[in-house]
């Protein structure tokens, strides 16, 4: 059976990208992006998928890369004019806004 998209996750993690730019930081490094991924229980597969989702929509602006079955290069690039927008939203809002958007 497939996972159900962890909106929760998905708003957090845009919030992340985020706080984390604006932190004077640039784009979060694929280490940080994998460690609060793990942080929160998901998977290395959720969070390609995940990823793959935000920059289909336009959020980010890297698309992690696919080795066979798995995903690698979990760098997302920045957030898109979008994305900051959505993030912003997000992060006043909750989660609705999220599920709207995508």
């Amino acid at each position: 059976m497939d996972k159900l998209l962890n909106y929760s996750f998905i708003s957090d993690l845009l919030i992340f990208f985020l706080d984390y730019s604006t932190g004077g930081n640039g784009s979060p490094t694929e280490r940080a992006v994998i460690s609060y991924a793990a942080k929160k229980n998901i998977t290395k597969q959720e969070l390609g998928n995940i990823e793959l989702l935000l920059f289909q929509a336009k959020f980010i602006t890297r698309c992690p890369s696919r080795v066979e079955d798995r995903f690698v290069n979990f760098n997302p690039g920045a957030l898109t004019t979008e994305g900051i927008k959505l993030a912003r939203k997000l992060a006043n809002d909750g989660c609705s806004s999220l599920i709207i958007a995508l």
